[in-house]
């Protein structure tokens, strides 16, 4: 009886200590997190616009502290036909006076809004009306980031120019366009010491261009224009090929000598130095191959468009094999290794083509 009465004791005892904490789980509940259901927006919100504000405006005073490049700086050093734009029009005094976003064509822009004017990149620089107006319509005071125009409001931006920019957004593409898609930007936020740069991949005609274009120009005479030799030609359209010119000891020999120039744009040199894995000085300072390549693209004697047919022997002692590609109406060359984009500049001593792309000579 007494060990019974032992066992009960125990028992009980154990149900003391047991019960709290069985009731204890059993009456507190899992805590259940569910995060806050919001709904999907497309862009960011007006306080990320704001920190990504703040982050670009620390960054320029940043550059400012650092002496680091102005816009007019890094247009000139970077992109050559904008560059000779805005020196030829006189203004990179006023790019470096205050702050202003920038929207800047790309090299190749140029040649595609030449070839929708139908004028030629020295009609262009003759037109002072023209010029400035073009170039100040890319022009906008202030800073304005990529994150303003999306999300912060501002969609529609008036200009330097007086006319306004109007903004939207792609996507298929993921780009901000600008005009209805009359150019996109390609590379935004490029931060320097007085502004803001968006790289964009056309040239904007401001809203007043037919009234620029009717500006007077000064009219070139054929005589004039057989005044000038290839090398003259060369020195008042294509940089890239000029410096590469003289940097070889070419200069004399186009300017006296009788030769048909394939003269590349300056964006194909571009391309050639992505080729061949090699920077600007890199290439500069090759003279055998600098000399290789001028020369595969210089052939004797004066040959028109209608001219560049078959297999041509050229100064560097190699071919070149002519062809006409119909879908895009131009004179193929090397199989398509490079086209005609624009033919027959007559000079004293021969004439030039311009060509889409750099061509290296048979190994």
């Amino acid at each position: 009886m007494r060990k019974f009465i032992t066992i009960l004791a125990a028992l009980g005892l154990f149900a003391m200590l047991i019960v709290p904490t069985f009731a204890q789980e059993v009456t507190e509940e899992p805590t259940v997190t569910t995060a806050p259901v919001t709904e999907p927006t497309a862009v960011p919100t007006v306080a990320a616009t704001a920190v990504a504000t703040m982050e670009a405006t620390e960054e320029m005073s940043m550059m400012e502290d650092m002496g680091g490049p102005t816009v007019a700086d890094f247009i000139v050093d970077n992109y050559v036909r904008l560059g000779e734009a805005v020196q030829t029009a006189g203004l990179v005094d006023t790019l470096n006076s205050g702050d202003f976003t920038v929207f800047v064509p790309n090299d190749g822009a140029f040649l595609t809004l030449l070839n929708d004017l139908d004028i030629s990149l020295n009609d262009l620089y003759s037109n002072p009306a023209l010029l400035e107006g073009v170039i100040t319509y890319h022009v906008v005071p202030g800073i304005v980031t990529s994150d303003d125009i999306l999300n912060g409001g501002m969609n529609v931006l008036d200009t330097v120019h007086g006319g306004s920019l109007a903004f939207g957004y792609n996507d298929v593409t993921s780009r901000v366009t600008i005009n209805g898609g009359a150019a996109s930007i390609e590379q935004p936020d490029i931060v320097l010491s007085n502004g803001i740069v968006h790289v964009i991949d056309n040239v904007l005609l401001p809203p007043d261009a037919d009234v620029l274009m009717t500006n007077p120009m000064p009219e070139a005479t054929e005589e004039a224009v057989v005044a000038k030799s290839l090398l003259d030609i060369s020195s008042e359209t294509l940089v890239r090929l000029t410096e590469l010119v003289n940097a070889a000891g070419l200069a004399d020999e186009l300017a006296s000598g009788e030769y048909t120039l394939l003269a590349p744009n300056d964006g194909a040199f571009t391309t050639l130095l992505n080729e061949l894995d090699t920077s600007y000085e890199g290439l500069l300072g090759d003279q055998e191959l600098l000399m290789d390549v001028l020369t595969y693209h210089l052939i004797p004697g004066t040959l028109t468009a209608q001219d560049l047919t078959g297999t041509v022997t050229t100064v560097n002692g190699a071919t070149l094999n002519f062809g006409y590609d119909p879908s895009v109406s131009r004179i193929t060359i090397n199989g398509g290794a490079a086209s005609v984009e624009q033919t027959n500049f007559r000079a004293s001593n021969g004439v030039m083509h311009i060509i889409d792309n750099v061509l290296l000579p048979p190994q």
